[in-house]
């Protein structure tokens, strides 16, 4: 058969027309019909992210314990007021000023004792003097080896029972100043005009200068402390802060973060309420 179609180029072309239609015919159908092909358009992703807001938690000024100064008594004794008065809390105080003066107590023994000392010490005194009048000496004159031994030994023994006549009635009835060793503000005082005391006991206590600080409570486990930067007062004063430690109390399940705060707000006082703005993270 092949041989019959190589002699006949008629019936070769008319069988290649007829394959060359069958595959055009399924295109042209396809046109006719209107068949529409689809493209499909990547849309790009966007992310989504949430800005930080911000709250405003409550803090406290508090006393800081790193520059807080107690004063105590010395010894046993009863207070009395320095001229002026007491110093009260929220005063300014300034070093060396006397806060109050202390009347030292002493059981009865001791007491009697020293009252029997002080009576013996007072008699010495007064023969020394009667010897020094006596001799025509006024007792200020300066020890002179030149001078003769028994002149010497009188005047020694004159201005020792001086001193001890001193001593011992500042002992009875002398009263002690209690000073201040630093300046600062008052933040708490006993000290009562009349009010017995014991060795030890506190009767002031002062915070030196600058040494304030701010407490904030909060349970939002996304606020960053370190970052939190200024503090608003009751009356729009914006004072820095510079993050101290934080510490989480269990039992009421909140951190509680410490700030100093500069000496330009020492007059804030302990307890002031204060406002601290946070960014808190979603």
């Amino acid at each position: 058969m092949s041989l019959s179609l190589a002699k006949n180029p008629i019936t070769i072309a008319a069988i290649s027309g007829v394959i060359g239609l069958s595959y055009l015919w399924p295109v042209q159908a396809h046109e006719s019909q209107g068949v529409a092909v689809a493209t499909v358009q990547q849309t790009p992703v966007v992310s989504v992210v949430s800005a930080p807001r911000s709250v405003t938690l409550p803090g406290t000024v508090v006393v800081d314990a790193r520059r807080d100064l107690r004063i105590v008594a010395g010894q046993d004794g009863v207070l009395e007021a320095p001229p002026g008065g007491f110093a009260l809390p929220g005063q300014k105080i300034a070093a060396g000023q006397i806060l109050a003066r202390l009347r030292p107590t002493f059981p009865q023994t001791e007491r009697r004792d020293l009252s029997v000392d002080y009576a013996g010490a007072h008699r010495d005194a007064l023969l020394s003097r009667l010897q020094v009048e006596r001799y025509k000496l006024d007792g200020t004159q300066p020890f002179d080896i030149k001078l003769p031994t028994p002149t010497l030994k009188l005047l020694a023994d004159h201005k020792s029972s001086q001193v001890r006549e001193a001593q011992l009635k500042r002992a009875l009835h002398g009263e002690i100043s209690i000073i201040a060793p630093r300046a600062g503000v008052v933040v708490h005082s006993l000290a009562r005009a009349g009010e017995v005391v014991v060795a030890g006991q506190e009767i002031f206590e002062v915070n030196m200068q600058g040494g304030l600080a701010v407490t904030v409570d909060y349970s939002d486990r996304t606020i960053d402390s370190s970052q939190l930067k200024q503090a608003l007062t009751s009356d729009n004063q914006q004072i820095a802060l510079k993050f101290i430690s934080e510490t989480y109390d269990p039992e009421l399940r909140l951190n509680r973060a410490f700030f100093a705060i500069g000496e330009s707000a020492s007059q804030l006082m302990p307890g002031e309420p204060v406002q601290v703005a946070a960014g808190v993270g979603r």
